[in-house]
């Protein structure tokens, strides 16, 4: 059900092409540092041809936790005639893109706030003036008509992590990038939406190599003080079966005492699910009965999301609609193994608490379907695709073992779950071995794990 990926596919192009294998120079395989002022940058000395379509993808990190990041660059490509010549991309919290000094129409909500990684891409074609803006490969906004048969002059000036007015003007420091980038890429054609997902369910740094500007290509010379360092996009390798990851045997502390910020998000490509079993190990003693546990949504929150609130009295919502409450607290600052399930078939809902069952019902969201492409997001709500968090209604816990099926598991399956690395298997939808540093807020604590796990 990947409807915003079909409508982008159909909005954004022009010469739609699969992104070229990536290729040597001296960034392959870096990161760049940025400080965050008008002394930190790259200029790229590559000669950009007029263009009447192109796409440009990167991925970026900042530590920033300010909402007031408008004037915030990734990049900018301007001559000296911005209104026939321009090109940029800006802000971390309402993305936005310009075309020839004009802004595509309102900007997309999102935010690459907290220190994680995300991929950003924007796209445009002059035929049609058809523009599209993704994130982490989901498409975030698209329209038309928007700078509609214009050409992007060649022959000005590209810079990273800084704003120029115009190809003479000067840099200011309110516009600069504070964090890390790599993997900046720009064509002369709209990336195919494939490369762009695999890119980002992989967190590879390329979406191949840039014909117009290629990442791995930027000479040297281009930094001006700027740090490099080898890239840590794809963190610890993900283990293919299900033993080990980067966080096994931990524990991740996402509460106040570490930070204001912190939350964890699930990197990957979900499916549509008709059912699903979401387990996890946890400890808490939040009051808030408003705190989202777990929230997963896509654009529309009616047709694919479901959220876990309330830890004082756990309750399912799929779809918005709430199913009865399980009339199970477990905010006690004990450790518990949590297990929620959901078919749609006659829209049965399961709790389970420690293996044993709290409460069934059923006629939640009968007959639907949780759509794919969403996010998933631990510890805060989400008011839009991963974004628009809500830190007022976090979930001060301790976290372990969390995974999701896409299936019911069955109580004997569940109680054999409360033995840790005995229980067999692990979430064919979201997998707590694969999790990494990178799927974690900078103010989230990874300790060793005081799990309370059962004897076979």
């Amino acid at each position: 059900m990947r409807i915003l990926g079909f409508v982008a596919a159909l909005l954004c192009v022009g010469t739609i092409s699969a992104a070229p294998m990536a290729c040597d120079g001296p960034l392959k395989g870096k990161m760049a540092e940025f400080a965050g002022n008008d002394g930190s940058y790259i200029k790229v000395s590559a000669t950009i041809p007029d263009l009447t379509k192109t796409s440009a993808c990167w991925w970026a990190k900042t530590p920033e936790t300010t909402s007031n990041s408008e004037e915030i660059t990734y990049f900018s490509y301007t001559t000296d005639k911005p209104r026939e010549g321009s090109f940029s991309a800006n802000d971390i919290t309402n993305f936005e893109m310009y075309v020839n000094g004009q802004r595509a129409y309102g900007g997309a909500d999102f935010d690459i706030r907290y220190g994680i990684w995300h991929q950003l891409c924007v796209a445009w074609v002059s035929e049609g003036g058809n523009y599209c803006m993704y994130k982490d490969g989901h498409m975030l906004k698209e329209g038309k008509n928007f700078r509609k048969g214009e050409t992007i002059k060649g022959g000005g000036v590209l810079h990273l992590a800084q704003y120029l007015k115009s190809a003479s003007s000067a840099l200011n420091s309110e516009y600069s990038f504070r964090g890390q980038m790599a993997g900046f890429d720009m064509f002369d054609y709209v990336v195919d939406l494939a490369d762009i997902q695999a890119a980002a369910f992989s967190r590879s740094s390329v979406t191949g190599c840039g014909n117009v500007v290629a990442w791995s290509q930027i000479a040297e010379s281009d930094l001006v003080g700027v740090e490099t360092c080898d890239t840590v996009l794809t963190g610890e390798p993900r283990p293919d079966n299900c033993e080990g990851g980067e966080f096994a045997g931990k524990v991740l502390q996402i509460d106040s005492t570490v930070g204001p910020n912190g939350y964890a998000m699930s990197h990957g490509d979900l499916p549509e699910m008709k059912a699903f079993t979401l387990c996890a190990w946890g400890k808490t003693t939040e009051p808030n009965v408003r705190a989202d546990m777990f929230s997963y949504r896509v654009q529309n929150n009616a047709i694919g999301s479901f959220v876990i609130r309330n830890p004082s009295n756990v309750r399912l919502f799929v779809n918005t609609k709430g199913a009865p409450e399980s009339e199970a607290a477990i905010n006690d600052g004990m450790w518990h193994h949590v297990c929620v399930t959901w078919a749609s078939e006659g829209g049965k809902v399961e709790y389970y608490g420690d293996s044993a069952l709290a409460k069934a019902a059923e006629g939640v969201s009968t007959g639907e379907t949780i759509a794919g492409g969403g996010v998933v997001i631990i510890g805060v709500p989400q008011n839009r695709i991963g974004a628009k968090f809500d830190f007022k209604k976090r979930f001060n816990h301790e976290l372990a073992d969390f995974n999701i099926w896409s299936t019911v598991k069955s109580q004997a399956e569940i109680a054999m779950m409360m033995c840790g690395s005995c229980n067999g298997g692990c979430g064919d939808v979201v997998s707590w071995h694969k999790f990494t540093s990178n799927e974690i807020s900078t103010d989230v604590a990874v300790k060793d794990s005081d799990v309370p796990y059962k004897k076979k």
